[in-house]
């Protein structure tokens, strides 16, 4: 339950990828509540007018949100037991969002130079999940999954968007070379992960694998458009 702030419309609707779980009435004070039977253990998000949000929800949660419409994301703040777990993978959304900029100016940096701020970052980020761990040995080990993945993958996304990045933005007609290391990240990656495919964290980071991939094999970097051959090896690496 909770209550919107200058609602949008009269309801709230919570999904299962793209499942409607259940839909909750708002009422003349802005609040709405309601309970879910025999809820799994999972990521949903629910929808209320264009904005949207996740939640990872388990049995006996008993979850509250508040949020002002005018400031949705910034303005979403969750109480009540679930609601720690709720609050870091958003301010893990929040973050990716302000790490915008300096993203943008990391790409004009050379492969080495790059790698060595992306780790820093990376560092930064497991330290992030293990402090969490350590004051919240109760969560379950796929709650600890999803949150390493909202952690770090937008910052592997950043790494596979890298080389194309670095020629755009230098005006380059090849790709940089990026050392050996450079996607040794990889190797802990899963790319079967159907139950997140709605997840921007982890549906950004296959999306910009793929492309990637594609392009490693031997592709210049793209300028205005793709080809069709670039196209039809798209969808040759995402059947493989």
């Amino acid at each position: 339950g909770g209550k919107i702030i200058n609602p949008k419309a009269n309801h709230v609707i919570l999904y299962s990828m793209d499942k409607v779980i259940d839909t909750f009435f708002i009422n003349a004070e802005n609040k709405f509540i309601g309970k879910l039977e025999d809820v799994k253990e999972g990521l949903y998000y629910f929808v209320h007018g264009y904005e949207n949000q996740f939640v990872y929800l388990e049995p006996n949660d008993s979850l509250m949100l508040s949020l002002n419409t005018w400031n949705f994301d910034e303005s979403l703040v969750f109480s009540g037991f679930g609601a720690d777990r709720n609050n870091i993978l958003l301010d893990c959304f929040l973050q990716f969002e302000k790490d915008e900029r300096l993203f943008y100016q990391y790409n004009a940096l050379p492969p080495k130079l790059f790698q060595q701020k992306i780790d820093s970052i990376i560092r930064h980020k497991i330290e992030t999940f293990e402090d969490y761990a350590l004051h919240h040995p109760e969560e379950t080990a796929s709650y600890y999954e999803l949150l390493k993945t909202a952690l770090t993958y937008p910052v592997y996304t950043r790494i596979e968007n890298y080389p194309n990045a670095h020629a755009k933005k230098m005006h380059l007609s090849s790709f940089p070379k990026t050392p050996i290391s450079f996607y040794d990240f990889r190797k802990d990656i899963d790319l079967n992960k159907d139950a997140w495919m709605y997840y921007p964290p982890y549906s950004k980071y296959v999306s910009s694998f793929l492309y990637n991939t594609t392009y490693s094999n031997g592709y210049q970097p793209m300028q205005n458009h793709f080809s069709s051959n670039f196209t039809a090896d798209l969808l040759k690496t995402i059947a493989t």
